[in-house]
This record gives C-alpha cells, sequence and structure tokens, in this order.
C-alpha cells in the first residue's frame, strides 16, 4: 500500500501486498503513472477488486466475471458475450463505479440502444431477435 515516485524516469508507482483467494499474501507493483492521483486512484481500485467490494468500476468487475465464468462456458458462448459487453456496455457504462449505477443510468442506456439503427434499418434488439416484435 505505497505510492512512491520513481525518482528515475520522473513516474509514480504502486506497490500494493494482498490475499489471495486461497488466503496467501500477494504483491503487485503497476508503474509509469504521470501523476500521484492517478497511482492513488489505481491503487483504491485495486483494493476495491480484491475485497470484492461494490465501489469498483464496472470494468472492473467485468473483468473478475471474464475470470470467474470464461472457464465455465463454451467459447462461442463467451465470445458473442464478449462483443456484447464491449460494444454495448463498456461504452456506456464502464467507468461508473457499480454502486453508482442507479436505475435511471439503465434506462437511458437501454434508450441509447434502442436508438441505434443500422445501415439495414433494424434496430440492435430487433436483428438480435429475427422476426421477433420490432423486427423489420
Amino acid at each position: 500500500m505505497s505510492v512512491t515516485r520513481d525518482k528515475r524516469n520522473g513516474t509514480w508507482y504502486v506497490q500494493a501486498w494482498y490475499k489471495t483467494y486461497d488466503g496467501k499474501r500477494a504483491h503487485k507493483v503497476k508503474r509509469g503513472f504521470k501523476t500521484k492521483p492517478e497511482a492513488l486512484a489505481w491503487e483504491r481500485d485495486f483494493y476495491a477488486v480484491q475485497a470484492g467490494d461494490m465501489d469498483m468500476k464496472l470494468v472492473d468487475f467485468l473483468e473478475l466475471y471474464k475470470k470467474d465464468m470464461g472457464l465455465r462456458l463454451r467459447l462461442s458462448t463467451w465470445k458473442t458475450k464478449e462483443s456484447i459487453i464491449r460494444k454495448r456496455i463498456l461504452p456506456y457504462l464502464g467507468e461508473k463505479r457499480m454502486n453508482q449505477i442507479a436505475p435511471v443510468d439503465i434506462v437511458r442506456w437501454q434508450n441509447e440502444l434502442m436508438a441505434l439503427e443500422k445501415p439495414s434499418g433494424r434496430t440492435p434488439s430487433s436483428s438480435a431477435c429475427p422476426g421477433g416484435e420490432g423486427a423489420t
């Protein structure tokens, strides 16, 4: 739990000690931060992820989800999920903290998705369910 300036190249780095899932102590070093606040923010997010706290960013939570679910699903299923996460969820909600995502944020995100229109004139929801509601 240390943020230090690297005198050699003028950047900041973080050293973090944490416990792994099996109770062992581990050490993580992350280098190359231009400012001290950047390094402190990374450290705070790292510890939130390690603690499983909902104060982590959605993008960090999705990395944990990837580690947990990536091996449980068939590769084709995971690739589909990953594509949806990367293209549809992260651009809108990725930098928000999990405990700060409100129902109104979800509704706005859904409205943005529904407003997207493909060159064929179909929305993402209608193209996902051919013949379903909203299909053209």
